[in-house]
């Protein structure tokens, strides 16, 4: 999964659920089966408190929070197969094809940086069509803290082989923008409502579709 990549280093940072795949509902359904097959209910709040951290630590918080029988890496591999299972439905949001390939023509790298499995991940970027248009795949197996904790993103950033600012990052939730915020990545929300409040960290720019950042990816080149 490599292209060819500018010495100048510049990197696009992607955020895979919410943000560059239309697949957060389908997470939430996810959520919500895992808990009912248990006898348990979820919430809208833990879902959100929940919607950054890698696959593992959403499982293992589900299983003290609930009180949830059985081994760990029973209930996260099946948490896994019901994610992998919806995922073939999952289609690349407004306007990432256009990013990319904006990116691309750019010199910038690219890389997806996601709480996600690479297995699901990868899987899903070649059945879209964006394996070979991406240098580098983060995902939450790489690191031992997940978003909000910044790892995630320096790691990407040592992928990228470049430097906090010469990143953008895009994600879409409070604690994927802590998580970039946290590394000095200048981060832009994919949003249609305000990203103001104490859930959000200081300093975002906000866009409402992925394509709206290729003027800024051109800006920057000429810098």
């Amino acid at each position: 999964m490599t292209v060819s990549a500018s010495s100048a280093n510049r990197a696009l940072l992607l955020d895979l659920d919410g943000t560059l795949a239309v697949s957060v509902d389908i997470l939430v359904q996810v959520y919500h089966r895992f808990l009912q097959a248990r006898g348990r209910s979820g919430s809208p709040q833990e879902f959100a408190r929940l919607n950054g951290p890698s696959l593992a630590e959403v499982v293992a918080s589900l299983k003290r929070d609930h009180d949830l029988a059985g081994d760990a890496d029973v209930l996260l591999a099946e948490y896994r197969a019901l994610v992998g299972e919806v995922y073939k439905d999952v289609e690349p949001n407004v306007g990432g094809r256009e990013l990319i390939a904006a990116a691309n023509a750019l010199g910038w790298r690219v890389a997806v940086v996601t709480s996600n499995t690479r297995d699901i991940a990868s899987k899903w970027l070649d059945r879209v069509g964006f394996n070979g248009h991406i240098n580098a795949l983060v995902t939450g197996e790489l690191v031992s803290k997940g978003k909000p904790d910044p790892e995630i993103y320096l790691t990407a950033l040592k992928a990228c082989d470049t430097s906090a600012n010469r990143a953008l990052a895009v994600e879409d939730t409070p604690m994927g923008a802590a998580s970039a915020c946290g590394a000095a990545v200048e981060t832009h929300v994919l949003t249609t409502s305000a990203v103001s409040g104490p859930s959000w960290p200081p300093g975002l720019r906000t866009i409402t579709r992925l394509d709206d950042l290729i003027p800024v990816l051109e800006q920057r080149s000429r810098i």
